[in-house]
């Protein structure tokens, strides 16, 4: 028996989704040339609503959470060179005007992505997404998506999904920033499909001692309605306590499906507390290799940091103790005439057995 309460391998998904018999076709292609709507919902429906409501997941009172990220096969996420663009490189969207299978793959991916964004009540980035993109910009573009969304959560908390930036410096926040970051979140939909609800649409969460700086500045007066900087415990100096900011979104703002698009080290630190619920991937299919140009390390799908008071101790996964991934789905893109297909989409869930408690212990110890 598995978290759900559903046995391997055939009814391995959430209560309430896929068929009438409560199970998901494990194994499918996605209509070309990017898969339609009803496809891409079905594949990423959320929990029973019973479920959804009663907002305790692992003994933490939070959103049901979940991250969407693209990889290679080797679970590199990014070239990290200095003229590559992050994830664009690692999805082949370089290829896409040359390779009609790259241009397909990619297509699917950013309307999964699209999918994910159209069924969260909040999305979750980071500073260092957004210093990257500059701009927040995840919200559903397609109208199809939107729709099909809507109606299997005809009464979610609000229309649209809050942006929840997540950063211990927020020095994005400074007037003198360069180049400028906008925080201007619009949807992405025509205003009688989806429109924001009223108050604050952008929530930037922050440490304490970033939080009474950010107010002596005078930052907080100059931000404008929309963007409310709130304060969240340290789990360690200089690390927000993600456990805590869960349920800040949770109890305060209503937060039931939280879509997690940052990267490699705030997924990592979920599992560390075992916050997040699936994991949601799109595999490129191209070995990036470790190592960049410079002899750095690239960054990865999860990248373990310390845990813990005084973040001294690295979480250390055992063959009884690290997480497991059950595939509930995966799907891909029926080749075309070039008879390729680069890109493969997988949803699974985790089912934590390592005692984050005892991590913590032992790093208190050690301070």
């Amino acid at each position: 028996k598995l978290r759900w309460g559903y046995s391997w391998p055939t009814q391995l998904c959430p209560p309430g989704t896929g068929t009438a018999a409560g199970t998901m076709q494990f194994l499918g292609e996605l209509t070309p040339p990017a898969g339609n709507a009803d496809e891409l919902v079905s594949f990423f429906q959320p929990p029973s609503p019973e479920e959804i409501r009663k907002g305790c997941h692992g003994g933490h009172v939070r959103p049901w959470t979940w991250s969407m990220s693209v990889s290679s096969m080797d679970s590199v996420i990014s070239f990290a060179e200095p003229n590559a663009c992050g994830p664009e490189e690692v999805s082949l969207k370089h290829l896409s005007a040359a390779s009609p299978a790259a241009l397909v793959g990619c297509s699917t991916d950013y309307r999964l992505l699209q999918t994910g964004w159209a069924l969260a009540d909040a999305v979750l980035l980071t500073g260092a997404v957004l210093r990257a993109e500059r701009t927040l910009v995840c919200a559903p573009r397609d109208h199809d998506i939107v729709t099909a969304a809507a109606s299997l959560r005809p009464r979610r908390p609000r229309p649209t999904p809050l942006q929840v930036v997540v950063s211990a410096k927020c020095d994005f926040l400074a007037r003198d920033f360069q180049p400028p970051v906008d925080l201007i979140w619009r949807p992405q939909v025509a205003p009688d499909t989806c429109s924001p609800s009223d108050g604050p649409s952008t929530y930037v969460l922050t440490t304490p001692p970033t939080f009474a700086a950010l107010r002596a500045a005078g930052t907080l007066a100059a931000l404008p309605a929309h963007v409310c900087v709130v304060e969240i415990a340290e789990q360690s100096p200089g690390l927000i306590d993600f456990r805590k900011a869960l349920s800040y979104l949770r109890k305060r703002l209503h937060v039931e499906l939280l879509d997690v698009s940052g990267g490699g080290q705030v997924i990592g630190e979920l599992v560390q507390l075992k916050l997040l619920d699936e994991v949601r991937l799109t595999i490129a299919g191209q070995l990036c290799g470790a190592m960049n140009a410079a002899g750095e390390p690239r960054p990865n799908l999860f990248s373990f940091r310390s845990c813990g008071p005084g973040a001294r101790r690295r979480q250390v996964f055992t063959p009884t103790t690290a997480p497991l991934l059950h595939y509930i789905g995966i799907r891909s893109i029926r080749p075309g005439a070039s008879g390729r297909s680069h890109h493969i989409f997988v949803r699974s869930a985790l089912e934590y057995r390592h005692d984050v408690e005892a991590c913590d212990e032992d790093a208190a110890a050690s301070d």
